[in-house]
Order: C-alpha cells, then structure tokens, then sequence
C-alpha cells in the first residue's frame, strides 16, 4: 500500500500538471494538486523514513526498513522514501532540512546491503542484485530508487550526485550479455544511463526541469524528430 500510494500522488501531480494546461475547472485543479501531497501520510519523523499504515491509519508495526516487500513492491523503505518526484523541497522539510536530507542519503550507501526477505519466503533476484552491487542500500537493480542519486542536487551537495553517477554508470553498465545490473522494464533501466550518460535527468517528469550530474562526454549533439 505504501508504494502505491507514492506512485499514484506521482501519478496525480502529472493529472494536475495536464489539469492546468487544459484550463479545467479550479475545482479540479485543487483536487489533483492535494493529491499529489498524499506522500506526506506515509512520512514517519522518527525513523525518517517512508511507512505502511494499516486500515486504522495508524503506522504498521514493528517496522524494520529492511524488509522487502509487505508495504513496498520489490523494495524496501530505504528504496521508497525517496519516491516523491514532484515535491523534492516538501520531503527536505519534512526531514528537517538541507543537512538531515543529505546525511539520510549518505546511510543508503553506507549502511550494509542487509535484508529481511521474510515476506517472500525466499530471496527474490531483486534481493540478490542489491547485494551484488555493493553499494549499501542502494538497489539500482529495480527502479524505484534510480532517481535517488540526484536528489543531493537539491540540497545543495550536487558533488556527491556527479560522484555516485558516475560510479552507478561505470559499477552496473558493461557492454556484455549480463551487462545490467537488474531489470530492464520498459527501458527504463537503459534510459538511466543514456540520460546520465548525456548529464543531466529528469526527476520530475511532466515538469520541465531536468538535473544536472556528470556527462560522460566533453560534447553531444541530439537530433530531435
């Protein structure tokens, strides 16, 4: 439930965002924006992190962000805390600031690759691909947690985003028959590299704005249709 409830405020900030450009009634207008905040339900500001909530509304319990599965779809807290495409700068607040922000995105690469799969009963290839990489928490085998990298840009440590860009792009990409580190699904694991390749991302689609990271080439020409 967590994860679908982060995914479709995403999926109503691009229905507001087409809303608007349609000139349709304010009323509307007002309902796809607030729900579009609904992430801010999940938020627990004692863990920091993204949470199931039961029937009640109360948060599910014990919670352990390890866990995959339950509340998240093939991920775990730690993938999906950062699933808030379109309101960066509210989940910056929420987590007390430019400095809690970045520190909590530093744990996703220092803590260990730890998992509970109890959920599944055994250890899915997700799992396993996290594990491999290496990186910690990070499990840019399965894409919820892609964009993450760049979230450091907008709290003003954009450094630390070039570095694990470029470490991402060297770590999980070879020109081999297993050359990616995880899922493909629809392309998107394959758009991450070429996007970041080329420097620069889109963390909020159905925006206009695109973040910067560290291109892999001095110059690119793209020739638009």
């Amino acid at each position: 439930n967590a994860a679908r409830t982060l995914e479709y405020a995403y999926d109503d900030f691009a229905i507001y965002q087409l809303a608007k450009a349609l000139e349709r009634p304010q009323k509307e207008i007002d309902l796809y924006r607030k729900r579009s905040l609904n992430y801010q339900k999940l938020y627990d500001p004692e863990t920091q992190l993204m949470r199931g909530k039961n029937k009640n509304g109360e948060f599910m319990a014990p919670f352990n962000p390890f866990k995959w599965g339950d509340a998240f779809t093939e991920g775990n807290s730690w993938h999906y805390s950062w699933s808030v495409f379109h309101d960066v700068q509210g989940l910056i607040d929420r987590m007390g600031g430019n400095e809690e922000f970045v520190a909590q995105l530093d744990k996703v690469f220092s803590l260990p690759p730890k998992f509970d799969e109890s959920y599944y009963g055994q250890v899915i290839h997700e799992i396993r691909e996290m594990q491999i990489a290496n990186m910690g928490q990070y499990a840019h085998g399965n894409q919820p947690i892609q964009h993450m990298i760049y979230l450091y840009n907008y709290a003003g440590e954009p450094w630390k985003a070039q570095y694990w860009v470029r470490e991402t792009l060297s770590r999980m990409y070879s020109p081999t028959p297993d050359g990616y580190i995880g899922d493909e699904d629809n392309g998107q694991t394959s758009a991450w590299y070429v996007f970041s390749a080329l420097g620069f991302y889109p963390v909020t689609p159905a925006s206009d704005q695109y973040v910067i990271g560290a291109p892999l080439f001095k110059k690119v020409t793209l020739q638009l249709e």
